[in-house]
C-alpha cells in the first residue's frame, strides 16, 4: 500500500515537472521580469487597438463611466457584527473607501457614512497605487484572550 502510493507521488511529480518543462510560457510566472511586462504591454496596446476600433466604442466607454460613478447606486452592504460596510467608488473616490454605518441608518434614504479606509488618500500618503481586494474581519469569539 505504501509502495503504491510512493509510486503515485512520484509519477505525479515526475509528469508536473515535464508539464512545466512543456510550458512554453513559464517565464510569465516572473511577473516583475522586463520580458513579461514588455509582453504584457504589447498585448494590451494589440487589445486596446482593436477596442477602440469598434465605432461603438467611445459611446460604451461613457456609459459604463456613468453607471459607475452614477451617485444614486445602492450601496450593496456587507453585515458584520452588526455594522453595516461598502466598498464605495466614484469620481472622488477612483480606488475608493471602506466605510460604515449603522443598520438603522443603511435604511434611510440619506444613509451617514464614516470612512474606514480611504484608499486613494492612503495611495497619495505613501506614494503607491493600492488596490482593494476586500476585508477579513475576525470574529471577536474566536480571538485569543
Amino acid at each position: 500500500m505504501i509502495r503504491k502510493a510512493l509510486a503515485a507521488m512520484a509519477l505525479l511529480s515526475a509528469s508536473a515537472v515535464a508539464a512545466q518543462a512543456a510550458d512554453p510560457y513559464l517565464w510569465l510566472e516572473s511577473v516583475d521580469s522586463p520580458r513579461a511586462m514588455a509582453w504584457v504591454n504589447a498585448r494590451n496596446t494589440y487589445s486596446t487597438g482593436i477596442l477602440e476600433a469598434d465605432p461603438n466604442y467611445a459611446a460604451n466607454y461613457a456609459a459604463a463611466l456613468a453607471i459607475g460613478g452614477a451617485k444614486d447606486r445602492i450601496p450593496t452592504p456587507a453585515f458584520v457584527h452588526g455594522a453595516v460596510f461598502n466598498f464605495w467608488q466614484d469620481e472622488e473616490h477612483l480606488r475608493g473607501i471602506w466605510r460604515t454605518t449603522t443598520l438603522d441608518d443603511y435604511r434611510s434614504a440619506t444613509p451617514n457614512w464614516r470612512t474606514v479606509l480611504d484608499i486613494d488618500a492612503l495611495g497619495k500618503a505613501e506614494g503607491k497605487s493600492w488596490v482593494w481586494h476586500g476585508a477579513t474581519c475576525l470574529d471577536p469569539s474566536s480571538a485569543a484572550a
